[in-house]
């Protein structure tokens, strides 16, 4: 480990600025001062130790007492994480633990869990609600300072088939999954999410995501883009959750004037308004990290897949 405070000399640059880890890796590998395999073991070890402390203080050991007890919860949904993590298969990640005894004794296996075992997990245990509690706890222990949040949402593929062979075949995806988060602006971590199917209204989110929000937070402003345009979104942010609301509006009558009370307030968009492009940039670095193409067949699966790919995400920053 090299401390924050080493100093590289040449004029190069000194570590203390590099403060997010993806940056501080490039830096070590293109200067050689750790060899690109060393860095991603390392990586690849503090990536694990803090899924499983997160995980261990989310989860029961056991979901039944009389449960065979070969795993524990924690010990399998991180393993869902590293899958994701990985961008691999069910049988890529047992693969990946089975060869990395240093991963093995993080993870406190006895033995190695088969693929099916994950799959399983994954298709019975592992739901949307299982994975919102997990990321509930990471946010607690991120404790990131949250003054403006932002909402949103975003659409993953439920196939992995390119659009030239949807096209060719004439077989198009009608619907996707639809991902809508809450996002701090600025560190862009996320404090609460839903999942459901899109294409749909906005809307229909966003009261459960408000009130989440405000459950885990105490935010003082919330962005919205024109999605999210309607005098009950503004009416129950302000007056019921305590939290002020800059939406943009969707639609207004013939002479520009706006119906509600807080709705004919939206006609200026304040400078504050541009931070809600950090959701955007949560999403696309998380398509980025964790790819935007669901593998799993089962809807109920890829709702599940949806929640991970965020909650991995999450473990990165």
């Amino acid at each position: 480990e090299i401390p924050c405070t080493h100093v590289i000399h040449h004029n190069i640059l000194h570590l203390e600025l590099l403060c997010r880890k993806d940056v501080l890796t490039r830096f070590l590998i293109f200067y050689k001062v750790i060899p690109c395999k060393e860095v991603e073991m390392v990586d690849n070890e503090i990536f694990v130790k803090l899924v499983m402390e997160i995980c261990n203080t989310a989860m029961q050991p056991y979901s039944n007492p009389k449960s065979p007890k070969k795993f524990t919860q924690p010990q399998l949904m991180a393993c869902l994480v590293l899958k994701n993590f990985w961008k691999t298969t069910y049988r890529g990640v047992e693969a990946n633990i089975r060869f990395n005894p240093r991963l093995v004794e993080m993870m406190g296996f006895k033995t190695i869990p088969d693929h099916s075992t994950i799959q399983k997990f994954a298709d019975r245990v592992a739901t949307p609600e299982a994975v919102d509690s997990v990321l509930a706890v990471a946010l607690q222990k991120a404790a990131p300072e949250v003054t403006t949040v932002a909402i949103d949402s975003t659409g993953l593929t439920p196939s992995s088939s390119s659009a030239y062979f949807q096209t060719r075949s004439g077989r198009k995806h009608k619907s996707f999954v639809k991902l809508s988060v809450v996002v701090v602006c600025g560190s862009l971590f996320p404090i609460c999410f839903q999942v459901s199917r899109g294409p749909s209204n906005d809307k229909r989110e966003a009261y459960l995501l408000m009130s989440q929000a405000r459950l885990r937070t105490k935010p003082e402003l919330l962005l919205g883009d024109a999605g999210y345009d309607a005098e009950w979104v503004h009416k129950h942010a302000r007056e019921e959750l305590g939290m002020n609301t800059i939406i943009p509006l969707a639609k207004t009558a013939s002479d520009g004037s706006a119906k509600g009370r807080y709705r004919s307030q939206m006609k200026e968009k304040s400078k504050i308004y541009g931070m809600r492009w950090h959701v955007e940039s949560f999403f696309s670095a998380m398509k980025r990290t964790t790819g935007s193409v669901l593998l799993s067949m089962k809807p109920k699966n890829q709702n599940t897949e949806a929640a991970l790919h965020l909650l991995t995400y999450a473990f990165r920053l």
